[in-house]
């Protein structure tokens, strides 16, 4: 049996993350949105519609997802990514 190779597993995961760093960026922030909302909704952290629009109830709903699971609120730690919503 051979043992795994957690540095290639670590070089995997980090260029995967920068991929999809990239692609995600790439997107408009309606499309952003309209991807985030269900989501935080699965995980019951929101509650309102997904109409790709960002406000209060969405920003609250990250922020909490964040902080309950040991992160800043959001924009704090996201190199970015969230501005212009």
């Amino acid at each position: 049996m051979t043992g795994v190779d957690l540095a290639k597993c670590s070089a995997n995961l980090s260029e995967r993350l920068r991929e999809l760093t990239a692609q995600y960026r790439a997107m408009q922030p309606v499309q952003r949105n309209l991807q985030i909302q269900p989501m935080l909704g699965k995980m019951g952290y929101y509650t309102g519609p997904v109409d790709g629009l960002w406000g209060r109830l969405p920003q609250y709903a990250l922020n909490a997802f964040f902080l309950r699971n040991g992160y800043p609120p959001a924009g704090e730690h996201m190199g970015g990514v969230m501005s212009g919503w």
